[in-house]
């Protein structure tokens, strides 16, 4: 019924009323439901679903007012400041790569799906994003670049290659966007072709993961490793079938997110292993949880080595011996590396990929970010993946890591994000600024000499701007030099370079301005390395090296100007104070008492208006705004003889007061002591 139901509103659509189809998409999301809590077949559910998107497709086709305008689901878009912290994490692990002598490759961002189907083990199959077929051929969108990578070496018939690629991967995953889990997403991998002695190219992709971590200032984690001989020969020892080892493996994978009670409800409700082979399993898949909780490091690796090999379980298991030896030779070779301390053996990590053979591992973060990211690496053997896509020949062995950068991308979001700091996403290192009208081509003249020097330059798109608000752009976005050019400037041939966080300015012949700026640029940047040199582990930010710089220079500058600032506040609302004092006084006094103050304040005018005249002349010359240089300075002369002529008039009551309560010897003493008032105050006034 409820497919003739689902045909019928295919057909009447148009003229369908909205609330009998929303009633029809309740009831198909309670048959989807019912279905999942049945545990049907993943097929059928699938199809149902699929009928759930149509209507709800259809729903929103018929009522286009309610579009919202987004990204679509378990994607996003990055803006200047996210794209600043990508590129520089980036930037950082491809340096990694090319110091450990990789070379890198590209592959299409769609592969046959027969090329992907079958390489990612039972849940990593559900994840693969099919596409429309349009052309005869069944595609789907690359889960991972490891197999795009392996169908490469077999094209090419390669066989000994160290390369890295980065790229975008998509997979149908339930997203969680703070945790940096996106169902399309980067990733950075490394891998190695080739035949070479054991466990010497896995000790280095286990190097290349710490030098990342520690690059981008991830310095709380581990790595753990495993080996899937190991696994192999545990599952055995403890009866599971061999046809089970793929579905058991992808069931041990989701430890390090549910506890063993719901793994092994799994294990024996939903994949039939029976219960006595489930807590065999136990004993040896948790035995660094359950017995070496007190050990750590060297000790704990040493502890769980003997007692894995001398596990009365294991001893009989050739497989299990042979791959313990093998990670005893790997710890041996992380301690040449200088990585021992982060290195952890784990018989519980599993990586549910089918397609590895050999020695597994994953970095995972300690303490805070342990639980909000989970794993940000992982990688291993596949010694057989290659000749899946070959008819003939000998295995191509591989080694590899991927680097979860998304997670690490989310982490440092969220730090930068907390410690309030703002990233540079500009890199201009140079602003071209005019100080008056009718510059623009002059400036673009200037602007192209640098560009062709390889300096990165950038000027206003507006033919006449104002100076402050162009210096107030570099302030803003970090920028370190400001060339600054006037009709003074180009009648002299010369230019104004001005360091911005200084504010100091010096002029150069035009002719040496690229020289110059290029020795500036040199010397910022070895103050930037020193002081990243000299700084304490873990102090590093994600700005660029110029933005590092600038902040190094205005922190005390920030400092003072700020309490400069808060000094001229109190000193204006106290000169507004004075100012109501000496109205007051005006009005309520006698005019033969306040005649001095009259006269006092006709002074003042005269004065104020002379000063702001000379004030503006001085600042044409100095290319400056002259309309606000005078209200500046008027504002100024105003505030300061505001509290001048309020003292004289505390004078004058001090005086009257004495004269009117206190006798007339004291009296007297008084008139000759105010006498002399005026002229001390002239002379204060003259010196300050």
């Amino acid at each position: 019924m409820l497919k003739s139901c689902f045909a019928t509103a295919h057909r009447i659509f148009p003229v369908m009323m909205q609330e009998q189809l929303l009633s029809l998409i309740r009831q198909q999301g309670d048959l989807v439901r019912k279905l999942k809590l049945e545990k049907k077949d993943s097929s059928i559910i699938d199809i149902e679903v699929s009928k759930l998107l149509d209507l709800k497709a259809k729903l929103e086709d018929g009522n286009q007012k309610k579009f919202v305008l987004k990204a679509p689901k378990g994607t996003r878009d990055y803006g200047p400041t996210q794209m600043a912290i990508r590129e520089e994490v980036i930037q950082k692990v491809v340096q990694c790569f090319k110091r450990h002598g990789a070379q890198t490759i590209d592959t299409p961002v769609f592969e046959l799906k027969e090329t992907l189907t079958g390489k990612y083990g039972e849940e990593g199959n559900k994840l693969i994003y099919d596409l429309q077929d349009q052309g005869g051929e069944l595609l789907a969108l690359r889960y991972d670049l490891t197999v795009p990578f392996a169908r490469y070496l077999a094209m090419n018939k390669i066989t000994n290659i160290k390369r890295y690629h980065i790229a975008k991967v998509y997979r149908r995953d339930n997203p969680a966007m703070t945790r940096g889990r996106y169902r399309e997403f980067m990733q950075c991998d490394f891998d190695i072709a080739g035949s070479y002695d054991p466990m010497i190219p896995e000790a280095e992709c286990l190097k290349i993961v710490a030098e990342i971590m520690n690059a981008v200032d991830l310095n709380a984690f581990e790595l753990k490793i495993n080996h899937r001989k190991l696994l192999d020969g545990i599952l055995t020892v403890c009866g599971v079938p061999e046809d089970q080892f793929s579905t058991i493996c992808s069931s041990i994978d989701k430890l390090d997110k549910q506890p063993w009670e719901e793994i092994r409800l799994e294990m024996i409700n939903e994949k039939g292993l029976s219960p006595d082979v489930s807590d065999k399993l136990e004993k040896l898949i948790c035995l660094r949880q359950n017995t070496c909780s007190a050990a750590s490091g060297k000790d704990l690796n040493a502890t769980l080595l003997e007692e894995l090999s001398s596990h009365s379980m294991l001893k009989s298991s050739d497989v299990a011996q042979a791959a313990l030896n093998e990670i005893k030779l790997l710890l041996s070779y992380c301690e040449a590396f200088e990585i021992e301390d982060k290195v952890v053996l784990d018989p519980s990590l599993a990586r549910g990929l089918d397609y590895y053979t050999g020695c597994i591992y994953e970095a995972v973060l300690l303490g805070e970010d342990e639980s909000s990211v989970g794993s940000v690496a992982g990688g291993g053997r596949y010694d057989k993946l290659v000749n899946m896509f070959m008819t003939k020949g000998k295995d191509v062995p591989c080694v590899g890591v991927s680097i979860g950068i998304e997670r690490i991308f989310a982490i440092m979001e969220h730090k930068q994000k907390l410690s309030g700091e703002k990233v540079k996403s500009i890199e201009t290192d140079v602003f071209v600024a005019s100080a008056q009208k009718n510059l623009i081509k002059y400036r673009m003249s200037i602007c192209s000499e640098l560009w062709r020097s390889s300096i990165k330059a950038e000027m206003s798109y507006k033919a006449n701007p104002k100076l402050l608000q162009q210096l107030q752009y570099c302030e803003e976005n970090g920028i370190p030099l400001a060339v600054i050019i006037g009709e003074r400037e180009i009648e002299k041939n010369i230019v104004k370079i001005r360091d911005v966080a200084s504010r100091q300015e010096e002029e150069v012949p035009k002719i040496d301005m690229v020289k110059s700026i290029q020795e500036r640029l040199k010397n910022f940047a070895r103050c930037c390395e020193s002081i990243m040199k000299t700084a304490p582990r873990g102090s590093e930010k994600f700005t660029s090296t110029k933005s590092a710089r600038n902040k190094s220079n205005r922190g005390s500058s920030r400092k003072s100007s700020s309490y400069c600032v808060k000094l001229f506040l109190y000193f204006v609302a106290f000169a507004v104070l004075c100012a109501v004092f000496v109205f007051a006084s005006l009005l309520f006094l006698p005019s033969e008492k306040t005649q001095g103050v009259k006269d006092q304040l006709r002074v003042i005018i005269n004065s104020t208006m002379k000063f702001v005249n000379e004030i503006a002349t001085s600042g044409a010359a100095l290319h400056v705004n002259e309309t606000f240089l005078k209200i500046g300075a008027a504002l100024l002369m105003f505030l300061t003889f505001t509290v001048d002529v309020a003292f004289s008039l505390i004078l004058l009551y001090i005086h009257i007061f004495i004269k009117c309560v206190l006798p007339e010897t004291i009296a007297a003493i008084s008139d000759a002591v105010f006498s002399f008032g005026p002229a001390v105050f002239e002379i204060l006034k003259h010196y300050t």
